[in-house]
């Protein structure tokens, strides 16, 4: 049950926030739903556009591969959690 989690869209996310991939692309189908805490964090990439780097939970498999962390646009993912 995750009552008791605050979850935000489109806000800051920070290193050490909890967070889920939301996103319904292309990667959907490995990431969808998966949790993970941020490790990494650039509001600015080098397209302009916010990236994180994130520690999965549990890890996910990805084209016959498990993976631990991913990078991914920050957009992807709503903050469940932030860290303090």
């Amino acid at each position: 049950n995750n009552s008791g989690l605050k979850a935000t869209l489109g806000g800051r996310m920070r290193v050490g926030d909890l967070v889920r991939y939301t996103d319904k692309g292309t990667n959907a189908r490995w990431f969808h739903g998966k949790m993970g805490l941020v490790t990494s964090y650039v509001a600015h990439g080098f397209d302009g556009k916010s990236h994180c780097r994130v520690q999965w939970l549990n890890p996910v498999e990805y084209y016959g591969h498990w993976t631990e962390s991913s990078a991914f646009l920050a957009s992807k993912f709503e903050v469940i959690n932030e860290s303090r």
